[in-house]
C-alpha cells in the first residue's frame, strides 16, 4: 500500500524547498508529454532518460508564475532498469521519494524531480490505460482517473507539438524533430546484438520514403504499428543525397495518441497529399506511350538542333533543342532561388530572415537581388534511351531566363509559400515520364566549358494543369 494518505497536484510542489525530499507530500504523479530515450553516457558510465510531464495544474496553459509549462523529470543510474524507455505520449507515470530541484532556465523557473541515487524508496511506475496497479489506495485510483480525463480533453482539444518542422525542411538542419507516418518497419541486422531497423516514414512534403537507422538492442525494439503517426526526436540527414536519417543517442520515438488534435490536423494534410500522389502517378501510368510538350519558345525559327551536336562540335551561341529532364538540383526547391551580389559577383544561399526580393549580402552588407539558380540534367528527346545525359543551367544573375517557370519572378522561396507551392507542382510535372519541353538554350559567354543555360523558354502552367487534370 502506498505509505502516503493524500495525493497531490504538480502545482503543489512549486514552492517547496529544493532539494529537500522529506517534506514532499504524496506520491507524484504526472502525463507524459515529451521523452528522450534511455541513452548510455560513456564518460559517467550511466543510463539517462528526460521527461517532460504535465497535469491539470501544470501545462501550457496553467503553471504556477513564472515558471516553464512542464516538469522535468530526470533519471540517471548505473543500472538500465532503473531508467524508463518512454514510447507514448499521453502515458502517466507515478513517482516516488524522488529529490526536488528547482533550476534557472533563461530567466524562467524550471521544477525538476530527480531520482535520488542513495534512497531505496526511490521508484517509479508506468500506470497503462487498461490497469491501475492493485496496491493502491482507493485516493490514489482517483487521482489516476482524474488525470485520464484532463490527458483525454488535453490531447484533443489542445495538445500541440513544439519544435517540429518537415522532413524537406530538415534536409539542411543539423538536427531537427518531425511528425511522421509510419509505413514499414524491418530488420537489417538480427544476428548482432546491437540490431539496426529501418524505418519507412513520411509526412505531406515528401513522396519518398524515408529511411530512419535505428541502433538499439534487438528485444527493446518497440513493436510499432504501421500507419502510426510517430514524433522522431533528434534526427538529421546523412548526407544530401541520401534520404537516410541518423539519430542522435538521445533521439526518441514517440507514438503521438490517435484521439489527439495533432494527430487528426497530420492525416488531414497526409490524405490531401497521398490523393495528389495517387493522382500523379495515374498520369505517370497514362503517360507511358504519351508525350506531352508543356514550354515554349520566343523565337520559332531557330533550327531544332540535338543535344550531342550542340555539346561536340557547334560553333553557334543559341540553339533550340527538344529536352526530356531527368533531375534538377539543388534537391531542395528552395534553394532553387539564391540572393546575388553583383558588386561581389557571387550567389549566397538565402534564408527566413532574408528580404523577399532584395537581400543584403554579407560580403560586403549591399543590397542584391533574387535570381533563379539550378541546373538540368536532361536527354535528347529523340536519344531517350541513350546513355548520356547533359547539364544545363537556369542561372538568371544575367537577366536572361527568368520568365522561365511560367513567367513567374524570383522571390523568397522560404518565405513565398505560394510561388514555391507552384515551383513543387512543376517540378513533378517536368519530370513526369513523356514531359519534354521546346528549349532555347545559349552558351554562357567565356565558359570554356560549354556550358548552356536556358533562355527565352516560358513553361506554361496551361500545359502543366493540362497534363495535371
Amino acid at each position: 500500500m502506498s505509505e502516503q494518505k493524500s495525493v497531490h497536484s504538480l502545482a503543489d510542489y512549486a514552492h517547496l524547498p529544493s532539494g529537500n525530499d522529506d517534506k514532499m507530500p504524496g506520491p507524484i504523479y504526472g502525463i507524459i508529454m515529451d521523452s528522450t530515450c534511455r541513452y548510455f553516457k560513456p564518460h559517467n558510465r550511466k543510463y539517462m532518460a528526460t521527461l517532460k510531464i504535465i497535469d491539470r495544474t501544470w501545462n501550457k496553459n496553467e503553471c504556477p508564475l513564472g515558471f516553464i509549462g512542464y516538469v522535468k523529470v530526470v533519471f540517471m543510474s548505473m543500472f538500465k532498469k532503473d531508467v524508463p524507455n518512454i514510447k507514448s505520449i499521453g502515458s502517466i507515470i507515478r513517482l516516488q521519494y524522488f529529490a526536488l530541484r528547482r533550476i534557472n532556465e533563461k530567466r524562467v523557473n524550471s521544477l525538476v524531480f530527480t531520482r535520488d541515487m542513495v534512497s531505496a524508496k526511490c521508484k517509479w511506475e508506468i500506470i497503462t490505460n487498461d490497469c491501475i496497479p492493485m496496491d493502491l489506495e482507493s485516493i490514489e485510483e482517483k487521482h489516476i482517473n482524474t488525470l485520464r480525463v484532463f490527458c483525454n480533453k488535453f490531447l484533443k482539444e489542445q495538445y500541440f507539438v513544439e519544435n517540429t518542422i518537415n522532413l524537406n525542411s530538415g534536409k539542411d538542419k543539423a538536427e531537427f524533430n518531425a511528425l511522421v507516418k509510419l509505413t514499414e518497419t524491418k530488420v537489417l541486422l538480427e544476428e548482432s546484438k546491437q540490431g539496426i531497423y529501418e524505418m519507412i516514414v513520411i509526412d505531406h512534403t515528401e513522396k519518398a520514403r524515408i529511411r530512419i537507422d535505428y541502433q538499439t538492442v534487438a528485444d527493446e525494439f518497440p513493436k510499432f504499428d504501421q500507419n502510426s503517426l510517430l514524433l522522431i526526436k533528434a534526427v538529421k540527414y546523412k548526407n544530401e543525397k541520401d534520404d537516410i536519417l541518423e539519430m542522435k543517442d538521445y533521439g526518441n520515438v514517440l507514438i503521438v495518441p490517435n484521439g489527439s488534435k495533432v494527430y487528426s490536423r497530420f492525416f488531414d494534410s497526409l490524405n490531401y497529399f497521398i490523393e495528389w500522389i495517387k493522382a500523379e502517378d495515374r498520369i505517370v501510368a497514362e503517360s507511358m506511350n504519351k508525350s506531352f510538350m508543356v514550354s515554349q519558345v520566343v523565337d520559332t525559327s531557330l533550327p531544332i538542333t540535338i543535344l550531342p551536336s550542340v555539346f561536340s562540335t557547334s560553333q553557334q551561341l543559341k540553339h533550340r533543342v527538344f529536352i526530356y529532364i531527368i533531375d534538377i538540383g539543388p534537391k531542395d526547391i528552395k534553394n532553387w532561388v539564391k540572393g546575388y551580389c553583383a558588386t561581389c559577383d557571387m550567389s549566397f544561399t538565402l534564408n527566413e530572415n532574408c528580404d523577399d526580393t532584395k537581400p543584403i549580402c554579407a560580403l560586403c552588407n549591399n543590397e542584391g537581388e533574387v535570381i533563379y539558380q539550378l541546373q538540368f540534367f536532361v536527354k535528347d528527346r529523340e536519344m531517350r534511351e541513350e546513355k548520356d545525359t547533359y547539364k544545363l543551367l537556369l542561372y538568371t544573375h544575367n537577366g536572361k531566363g527568368s520568365e522561365f517557370f511560367d513567367q513567374e519572378p524570383p522571390t523568397n522561396l522560404y518565405k513565398d509559400r505560394r510561388l514555391y507551392t507552384k515551383l513543387r507542382s512543376i517540378y513533378r510535372v517536368l519530370i513526369t515520364y513523356g514531359v519534354y519541353l521546346d528549349c532555347t538554350i545559349e552558351k554562357l559567354k567565356n565558359d570554356k566549358n560549354s556550358y548552356y543555360q536556358i533562355v527565352d523558354t516560358v513553361v506554361s502552367c496551361d500545359c502543366v494543369e493540362e497534363i495535371t487534370y
